[in-house]
């Protein structure tokens, strides 16, 4: 009878040292859970806004050399004279002065000049310099919100992020219009594929409209984003 009673005294203790012992971990699993969410979230967030302001600055950088292109006396006045003469020649020195404020910024694909009343676009590249092209709408879209999506004026299969100013005569008309654009492969790998882990975050650049600017997907470019836990983003 002792014995039984000593046996049943023993297994409860060690029963309630058990229980003890998986609370205790229990609490102390869930305590280490919440505190490497908390820490990736926090991480997470700082690289968020790192990246955000990366990108800002170079974004505001590109804007600033499509204004100043744009305002490049030697450009317009290079430009001015292919109008009247037509010579090739003034498309090559064109293009040249459109690779320097290229180099300028390492996130620039290409800078191009358009000119819309000879139908061509002078390009910064080696190949082509130019092409005879009609570049429909450039004037409205110029009026949008920059960057603007647009296909890239010389490689059609490629979309771009584009920052488009008038070159003005001295008479106050539009001569032509300066495109600097960022492949958006390019704002992928360089600024989203860091924080895409794959599993628990999905990197997205959208701009004010919810539209698309670059995903893993590059053929999502230009749509509208869809998820219901993301709020309309406001003007």
């Amino acid at each position: 009878m002792i014995r039984s009673m000593r046996s049943k005294v023993f297994l409860a203790i060690i029963s309630i040292t058990f229980l003890t012992a998986s609370a205790i971990t229990l609490i102390f699993y869930l305590k280490s859970t919440q505190m490497i969410e908390d820490n990736y979230g926090t991480n997470l967030y700082g690289r968020i806004e790192q990246v955000g302001n990366a990108f800002d600055d170079a974004m505001k950088e590109i804007y600033y050399i499509t204004v100043q292109a744009s305002n490049a006396e030697g450009l317009s006045r290079q430009a001015e004279s292919y109008l009247r003469t037509e010579d090739a020649g003034q498309l090559e020195k064109m293009s040249g002065m459109l690779g320097g404020f290229k180099k300028r910024n390492s996130d620039i694909g290409s800078v191009c000049l358009v000119l819309p009343e000879q139908k061509v676009i002078v390009t910064s590249e080696d190949y082509p310099v130019y092409v005879k092209k009609v570049l429909k709408h450039i004037a409205e879209v110029s009026l949008e919100d920059h960057p603007v999506i647009i296909k890239d004026p010389v490689r059609k299969q490629n979309k771009v992020l584009s920052f488009i100013e008038p070159v003005i005569k001295d008479d106050g008309s539009v001569l032509g219009f300066v495109m600097c654009n960022v492949e958006e492969r390019a704002v992928y790998y360089k600024y989203l594929d860091i924080l895409n882990d794959g599993r628990s975050s999905d990197a997205v650049l959208l701009n004010k409209k919810n539209v698309i600017v670059s995903t893993k997907n590059a053929e999502s470019m230009g749509k509208i984003y869809r998820n219901s836990n993301l709020p309309d983003i406001q003007q």
